[in-house]
This record gives C-alpha cells, structure tokens and sequence, in this order.
C-alpha cells in the first residue's frame, strides 16, 4: 500500500512538474510579440535576437545534460535549470536597449534550453520503469498550455512586461513538485565514464537526429514568426485571437496525447512518427495557403496530430535506441538541435526571409521541406523492417 501512494504521488508530482512547465511555456510563447510592440524592434532585429539566444541555446543543453548523467540523480539538475531560468526571465524587461535585451535572451536561453530535455530525461525513464503513461503526463502540460496561451494573449496583448514576472512565478512554483518525483541516478556518476562519441554509435538513433533537425527546422520558424505572421497585415489577426488561436492548438493535443500509448501499442512507434510527419506537412501548407485569421484557428487544431505526437514519438525513440550511460545526454542533444540550432538558423534567416517574402510563401516551403524528410524517413524504415507494430 505504501509503495502503490509512493509511486502514485510521483507521478502526480511529475504531472505537476509538467504542467508549470508547459503553463510557463504558453506565456513565453508572446516573446516576439512583446519585443515587437515593447521595445518595438524590427523584424530583422527580432530574428537576431532570437538567434542569438539560441546560439546558447546549441550549447547549454550538452553541457547540462552532461552534468546530469555525472550527478548523483538528475532532478538536481534540473532543478538548477528551471531556478536560473526563473531568475533570467526577470532580467528581460528591465531595459529596452538592444544590447541589454541579448545579453538577458542569452542569460535565459543558458537555462531554459535545458529544461525540457531533462524534464524528459527523468520522466520516459521513470514513466518505463514504473509503468506509468508518460502521454498522460503531458496531457496536463497541454492543457495548462492552452489556458496560459488564451490568457497571456488577452491579459499581455500590448507585449507587457508582466509576462516575464508571470513566467518567473510559475516556474519558480514548478520547483516544489520537481523536488518531490523520484530521484533519477546518472549512469556515470561514481568516476564510471563513458566517451561522448558513443552516443552516436547507434545508427537507428543518429537517423531519429537527422529526421529531428529537419522537423524542428520547420517549427522553430513557427514559433519564432507565426505570432507576427498572425497579427501582419497578411492575415489581419489580434493578438487577443492569436492566444486564441494556441489556445484551440493546445487543446486539439489533449485527446492525442490520452490515446497516444494505445496507438503506439497497435501501429507502432515508428508508423505513428510517419504519420505524424504526414500532418506536419499538410498544417504548413494549409496556413500558407489560407492566411485567414478564423481559419488558421481551426487549422492549428492539427498541431496534435502533427508536431504533438511528434514530440512524444522522437522523447520516446530517443529512450528507446539510446544506451543507459546517456540518457540525459541523448535527450539533451536533441534539445540542443530543437531549442538551439535549428532556432539559430530559423531565428537568423527567418528574420530576413521574412522581410523579403511573405509568410505565406516560407510556410509553402516549410511544407515541402517535411515532405521530403518523411519521404525519405519512410523510405529508411520501409527498406529496414521497422514499419512494425
């Protein structure tokens, strides 16, 4: 019986550890809208800033991530990671100069780049070993997602500082929860090391890198433009739909992520990341060709289908091929790709894309880029058996 209340108040805490995370996730989303409407930079400025953030953003994660698979348990870390990125967050708002805002993005990027990697790192391992449904977990985080995101963008709708005093608090509030899930050990704590190069040893999981990069490469350009592509003469929306608008996202992912284990269970990991692909593609084509602001309402309604599962599958494929020794190291490597480098590159040229042509026409692009990369992925597991259930 203490074992069952031990086990389930873990999860409950672990739950709850996921859902400040995405809670705070949701406020952060308006960043381009604040330093749009707050500061009042251009668009050129904003991918600067925002590739520059993420240019540490390729590096904290490995850093991180080795520090976790070195420690005693890894919620220490992650812990360290969530109370810096608090504390940065307050520091944004505190100036409007260009210079200052980039040394803060930096600051924050440091930690909050690291947050979710580790968070999945010790969650698919205790979610595998106690059994737990690490779908469900997250199907909180989607929908506190979703409440933050309607929230921020009525109640910040002019870029208000009080964002960044919002997303500090709830992060901070995380700590509580993240201090009470089970401890998680690094595999190489106690002087047992292993070479970094290993990680790469298994080619299975090098090929879900690759697939990784491409996909990441189309949505960081989502969530650094789309808010401004949302509120742009192109589609003539508000900022109060745009909340809206991630709102009906977050929401659309809360009955994949429930079902999400059993469908793994009867098509498999891989045909459902096919699949999941598959949407992906068809979303950034239908809001590159319907710049309507109601219509990419209902069409963001296919984020949990798309990009959604696609977390979910990738979290889980990661787990499933990487060696003990690296568990957070392979999750932290995926995030350095996801939070870092593909951001650094769509954060950079997206800025200037987007100055020379329209939104619609890049996200038409978007949409072909993850055709190809599905095609070939599919190709890949066809000619290796791995269409399995």
């Amino acid at each position: 019986m203490d074992t069952k209340k031990r086990i389930s108040g873990g999860y409950l805490n672990l739950t709850a550890a996921n859902t400040l995370y995405y809670a705070g996730c949701g406020v952060y989303t308006y960043l381009s809208v604040y330093l749009r409407t707050g500061p009042g930079f251009t668009k050129a400025q904003i991918g600067i800033l925002l590739a520059l953030g993420q240019i540490v953003a390729s590096i904290a994660p490995i850093f991180w991530g080795y520090l976790a698979d070195r420690s005693k348990n890894r919620n220490t870390i992650w812990m360290l990671v969530v109370a810096g990125a608090a504390v940065g967050a307050l520091l944004v708002p505190l100036s409007r100069r260009f210079l200052f805002v980039a040394m803060a993005l930096l600051f924050v990027n440091c930690f909050q780049s690291s947050v979710a990697s580790l968070q999945d790192s010790v969650s698919s391992e205790l979610c595998k070993n106690n059994g737990w449904d690490l779908g469900r977990s997250r199907m909180a985080g989607t929908l506190s997602y979703a409440v933050t995101t309607f929230l921020a963008g009525v109640y910040l709708a002019g870029g208000d500082f009080k964002m960044f005093v919002v997303y500090a608090a709830i992060f901070a509030l995380s700590l509580v929860p993240i201090a009470f899930v089970p401890k998680v050990p690094g595999y190489q704590s106690g002087g047992r090391h292993v070479p970094y190069r290993v990680l790469f040893s298994e080619p299975k999981l090098v090929v879900v890198y690759v697939v990784s990069f491409f996909i990441c490469l189309t949505t960081s350009f989502y969530y650094s433009f789309f808010s401004l592509y949302f509120i742009s003469p192109e589609v003539g929306g508000t900022t109060a739909l745009f909340g809206i608008c991630n709102a009906l996202a977050s929401i659309a992912e809360f009955p994949v992520l429930l079902y999400a284990s059993k469908a793994i269970k009867k098509w498999g990991l891989t045909r459902v990341m096919v699949f999941s692909m598959t949407m992906l593609a068809l979303r950034w084509f239908l809001i590159g060709l319907v710049p309507d602001p109601y219509a990419l309402c209902v069409i963001n309604t296919l984020h949990g289908v798309s990009y959604g599962l696609i977390a979910l599958c990738v979290v889980l494929l990661i787990n499933e091929y990487v060696q003990p020794e690296f568990r957070a190291s392979g999750q932290s490597f995926n995030t350095m790709l996801v939070y870092g480098l593909t951001r650094v590159i769509a954060s950079s040229c997206g800025g200037f894309l987007s100055e020379a042509f329209p939104f619609a026409v890049i996200f038409i692009v978007l949409g072909s880029v993850v055709v190809v990369t599905t095609a070939a992925y599919f190709i890949y597991l066809k000619r290796r058996r791995m269409l399995t259930a």
